[in-house]
């Protein structure tokens, strides 16, 4: 009889410890805990247990206590696991926006109420309609876009700016 690994036995995996790191249950997992063993032995499988438990739970009139062990149990998680603190970042400079997407928030309006995906075929199909000199207007508003970006980022970083205009060097 041979094995998958040439006959060598596998050596048990050691026991894992108990991990503290991890957040919580909240009220709804705790229900669902206790009573998921009692809808195992009857025989139903795991998507007929969780089915079964959210109609439980959505019936179940008083679930305070359960919202109270969970309340108390991620108290001590806090304790153990305080958030960080954000620090604040300095306002950053808009990045600049591409001649499309400067074309597409133009004829965005037209569109009003109607769903993302069908108004952006749309506009996609009008932008690649449009001749070199039409776009040519779009493409000036970008690269004006993207100058006063770069200067504001210069600015912002206490970097000296350098050329700015057709064929200045971007990469910062």
């Amino acid at each position: 009889m041979s094995s998958k690994n040439g006959g060598v036995k596998k050596k048990a995996a050691p026991a894992k410890k108990k991990d503290d790191s991890k957040r919580p249950m909240n009220a709804y997992q705790m229900f669902l805990a206790d009573i998921r063993p009692g809808l195992m032995a009857k025989g139903l499988k795991i998507t007929e247990v969780m089915s079964e438990g959210a109609k439980q739970w959505k019936r179940l009139k008083d679930k305070s206590e359960y919202e109270q062990r969970a309340a108390e149990l991620k108290a001590k998680y806090l304790e153990k696991h305080p958030k960080p603190i954000k620090e604040e970042k300095p306002h950053e400079p808009k990045r600049s926006r591409s001649a499309y997407i400067i074309f597409v928030d133009e004829m965005r309006h037209r569109f009003a109420g109607q769903s993302v995906t069908n108004y952006t075929r749309i506009i996609g199909a009008e932008w690649n309609a449009l001749s070199k000199e039409e776009k040519e207007r779009y493409e000036e508003m970008a690269r004006e876009e993207k100058d006063a970006f770069a200067l504001e980022s210069c600015v912002k970083r206490g970097v000296e700016p350098i050329e700015f205009g057709a064929g200045a060097n971007y990469d910062m």
